[in-house]
């Protein structure tokens, strides 16, 4: 228990330190390729392949979702603030995001809500205590990932259980 809030505290001290300028997050995570186009994507072929087609697609959504991606605002990888489990480090954890993700905003689904979670952080900070500032998260990923990768991330999430 010491161990995780020591590693949560260590990660929210280097994500301060960064957005002040005294220090350099991507300089504390472990080397990661830094392109996700190498990725591949396909289309499912018929309606019985559909199942396959979302495992793959999760499997390059996780892919892209443990690669650093560099970005105008630094080198990130989304792994190195969200936990694949309910477990908040920097930001909320993800595990479990299907059951909730059609609950969070009015009138968006968990494919939209997802989407614009991950393109447009900042329209929804997901509530915790404490509270979860503006601009926590890059607001650029829509420029950095095409729509088939944002497409793959999404199917990763909604992979996840609790």
């Amino acid at each position: 228990m010491k161990r995780a809030a020591l590693l949560l505290t260590a990660c929210a001290l280097m994500l301060v330190m960064a957005a002040c300028g005294r220090g350099d997050i991507s300089a504390n995570v472990p080397p990661q390729p830094t392109s996700v186009l190498s990725v591949p994507t396909a289309a499912p072929a018929d309606a019985a392949n559909a199942d396959a087609t979302d495992a793959v697609a999760a499997e390059r959504g996780q892919a892209i979702f443990n690669t650093m991606l560099e970005t105008s605002s630094g080198s990130w990888m989304c792994a190195s603030c969200h936990s694949t489990a309910a477990v908040r480090l920097v930001g909320p954890g993800l595990g479990g995001v299907s059951t909730v993700a059609g609950e969070r905003v009015a009138g968006e689904d968990a494919l939209t809500y997802l989407h614009n979670s991950i393109v447009q952080p900042n329209d929804f900070i997901v509530p915790a205590n404490p509270e979860y500032p503006a601009n926590l998260m890059p607001a650029n990923y829509g420029e950095v990932l095409t729509e088939d990768q944002i497409s793959d991330l999404i199917a990763y999430l909604l992979s996840l259980s609790l």
